[in-house]
């Protein structure tokens, strides 16, 4: 394993800056970052430690904990990831799952979107989960072949509701946490199932 999954705390606090500030200059999407997008640092890390703990959401969420996909050469962060601890609301269970995640833009297609999956899918063994639900919108490959690499199941494909002019599918799978695979494979090297 080259990553640790860590919570985000001050130690982190210019890493997180950076991270965040190369997500607006790529004009990346924020999956998996909780509310980076609209808070500073300090407050993500603020509320990310309330939601884990279950205080200040909001009953259309769930308690979550996020993580820091930390590379353990540089401390740098390659990726963040948030666990839902359930998936009760209606919108989570259809269109969100389990996890949500994302890897920096300038760290993708090295494989760490697979080990973070693997690792998170770790913490849900810990949490007591034993079928894990992943969804991504239907043209993210990547996400796929990270999903499949880690053991996830299609189950079947879903119109995601209109938020935008655009059309967005999302492809739910499903994790048996009981049977986790070995991920010492690259994302690249894992081929797409033939329903693609």
């Amino acid at each position: 394993m080259r990553l640790s999954l860590e919570l985000p705390t001050m130690k982190y606090a210019k890493r997180i800056e950076e991270y965040k500030d190369e997500l607006i200059e790529s004009n990346s999407t924020w999956e998996g970052t909780c509310c980076l997008r609209t808070c500073s640092t300090k407050e993500f890390i603020k509320n990310c430690a309330e939601w884990h703990r279950g205080k200040n959401i909001s009953e259309a969420c769930v308690p979550i904990t996020e993580y820091l996909a930390v590379r353990y050469t540089d401390d740098r962060i390659v990726g963040m990831l948030n666990l839902r601890h359930s998936i009760t609301p209606k919108f989570i269970n259809t269109y969100s799952g389990h996890i949500g995640y994302q890897v920096r833009p300038t760290e993708r297609k090295k494989g760490y979107c697979v080990e973070m999956l693997h690792l998170a899918l770790q913490e849900c063994v810990k949490m007591g989960l034993d079928k894990v639900l992943i969804t991504c919108v239907t043209d993210n490959t990547a996400s796929k072949k990270c999903i499949l690499a880690n053991g996830g199941v299609y189950e079947r494909t879903i119109p995601l509701p209109q938020i935008t002019n655009k059309s967005l599918f999302v492809e739910r799978y499903w994790v048996n946490t009981a049977s986790l695979p070995n991920t010492q494979y690259s994302v690249e090297e894992m081929p797409l199932p033939m329903h693609y």
